[in-house]
């Protein structure tokens, strides 16, 4: 059996996150743990690296960028990065992908395609597709 690859999801809305949590339950593949600002991200991140960081750019205490470039700073930045943003520009994917982002994912969106996106960054997987997606 394939172990559960770790994510951490930052985002500073409370009702983001729980909806998270509540959709992971339905995928064996994951198990979350969830933050609402940078400074909690760069904590976890020092404690126990995670397989897949999903973050937004917009978080309450610094930006999802400066987050990352901190970590890649330290050396603890994970391999898999979604980035999550309502704030869409060139200048900002630009930068997202120059500092290893695998994904940009714009708000608002459907989480069938998050989780596609996530299931895509794991390709050697043994858990087929995830439950409703089509086969």
């Amino acid at each position: 059996m394939t172990s559960r690859k770790r994510v951490l999801l930052a985002d500073g809305s409370e009702e983001f996150r729980w909806l998270m949590w509540k959709n992971v339950a339905n995928h064996d593949f994951f198990s979350l743990a969830t933050v609402g600002s940078g400074r909690d991200v760069l904590l976890c991140m020092q404690k126990q690296t995670a397989d897949l960081l999903l973050m937004d750019t917009a978080l309450p205490d610094v930006c999802g960028l400066t987050v990352l470039d901190e970590l890649q700073r330290r050396g603890t930045a994970p391999q898999r990065v979604i980035l999550l943003s309502s704030i869409v520009s060139e200048q900002v994917t630009d930068q997202a992908f120059a500092l290893g982002v695998s994904h940009f994912i714009p708000k608002p969106f459907h989480t069938d395609l998050l989780f596609d996106a996530m299931y895509e960054l794991f390709p050697g997987c043994s858990c087929g597709h995830w439950p409703h997606s089509p086969q």
